[in-house]
């Protein structure tokens, strides 16, 4: 059976959102996710908070992208109806 680090180091690769990040999101200091990093092992409480913070870190970055796409059809529609008058 996988660790809790293992199984959140894979879903975090799988929704390409930083370990790192997600502990911070989740309100955990870096000397929490150095810790593991070094063999002590998450509690089921902790290691559930960190996989609530990458699906809520990976949902952003969704939503960003997809605002950002659409910012992008905008600009080029208010340059394509610029070059045309």
């Amino acid at each position: 059976m996988k660790s809790y680090l293992e199984q959140l180091t894979i879903q975090s690769e799988n929704q390409k959102v930083s370990l790192r990040d997600a502990f911070n999101w989740a309100g955990l200091s870096k000397t929490t996710y150095y810790r593991q990093l070094k063999g002590t092992e998450l509690s089921f409480d902790t290691a559930i908070k960190i996989e609530r913070a990458i699906d809520q870190l990976a949902t952003l970055k969704k939503k960003k992208k997809a605002s950002n796409k659409e910012l992008g059809k905008n600009v080029t529609l208010v340059v394509s109806r610029h070059n045309t008058l």
